[in-house]
């Protein structure tokens, strides 16, 4: 299922480099960091390169394809010492549901990732942060096979195999490049003593080797290459000091 969303990714990348690049140009005092942390929500767009999974489950059964953008919700946070950022996040994607093509099995696609963080603040004054963030962690998605209808509980014990869950684990890469807005609590104008944070992440996710399928007890061959290798936009809402 093809749509226009990379385009977007692209463009509002574009917007917050062309925004970091001009408030510099506008304000050449450049300041440290206060120490402090922040923890965050955080919505997250991303885009994954499924067509070889979506052919197979075409093949296989008629089966609807899943969608190319992957939705997630999940949290994280980091603490600053100086300039220097760490953190964490983790994600869980929102499932994704098909159906083949006579209506008798039921697809599912969900996962989840999460990353340890670490950057460096470029930029900072009472209202704004901006920074360059690296992470490195692991991604796991899941993809489900169930049969439709009803059954007695006699037909399951003689025929269990009405489902199968398959998962796939990798390393997961990215970077990414932060802009945070500061509603501050102080109100000293030259410091921050807290307040809540409204932000975007705008990157890149690599999956420099994509695992093998399989099961608990089960490793699958010939499955299908599905990296999360492409870009994501996320927007963060939180509150530190």
């Amino acid at each position: 299922m093809k749509n226009g969303l990379p385009t977007y990714f692209r463009v509002i990348s574009i917007l917050l480099i062309v925004f970091s690049i001009s408030m510099f140009a506008q304000n050449d005092s450049w300041r440290s960091s206060t120490d402090g942390g922040y923890g965050y929500f955080m919505v997250s767009g991303n885009m994954a390169d499924i067509d070889d999974l979506n052919a197979n489950l075409l093949s296989a059964g008629g089966f609807e394809d899943f969608s190319e953008a992957l939705f997630s919700m999940g949290g994280g946070g980091h603490v600053v010492f100086n300039r220097l950022i760490l953190g964490g996040e983790g994600h869980g994607f929102i499932e994704q549901t098909g159906t083949d093509a006579n209506n008798q099995y039921k697809s599912t696609l969900t996962g989840g990732m999460g990353a340890f963080n670490i950057g460096f603040t470029l930029f900072t004054n009472r209202t704004w942060n901006i920074y360059p963030v690296l992470g490195i962690g692991g991604i796991s998605m899941e993809l489900r096979i169930e049969e439709l209808g009803t059954a007695s509980f006699d037909d399951i014990l003689a025929e269990p195999g009405r489902a199968v869950s398959l998962k796939q684990e990798s390393l997961l890469l990215n970077a990414a490049l932060g802009i945070d807005y500061v509603f501050n609590f102080g109100k000293n104008l030259t410091s921050r003593k807290g307040g809540f944070i409204l932000g975007l992440r705008a990157g890149y996710n690599f999956v420099p080797a994509p695992g093998d399928w399989g099961t608990e007890e089960l490793t699958v061959s010939g499955g299908p290459d599905f990296p999360l290798t492409g870009p994501f936009l996320r927007l963060v809402i939180g509150a530190g000091g």
